[in-house]
């Protein structure tokens, strides 16, 4: 499990993705598109363990943040917003 600071410069989604394959991510301060999907942000944390990301929002301290899982979702995947 890897919650360290990582890269504080944008990336694009697709290079975060590579990056950290099977992975949760907080990005910080992320741009979105039309669809309000996430296209560029900072990856402050990221954790094969999503509870450790979520955990880790405290250190946006108050900076727009988005989770986002680097992988395909189990079909019983279940979200509460």
């Amino acid at each position: 499990m890897t919650t360290d600071t990582v890269n504080f410069k944008p990336l694009r989604l697709e290079e975060i993705r590579q990056r950290y394959e099977g992975e949760w991510v907080l990005i910080v301060n992320p741009m979105f598109d039309d669809n309000l999907e996430v296209i560029e942000g900072e990856v402050w944390a990221h954790s094969t363990n999503a509870e450790m990301i979520y955990r880790s929002l405290s250190i946006s301290k108050g900076h727009p943040a988005s989770i986002e899982y680097m992988g395909d979702l189990p079909e019983d995947f279940v979200a509460i917003l």
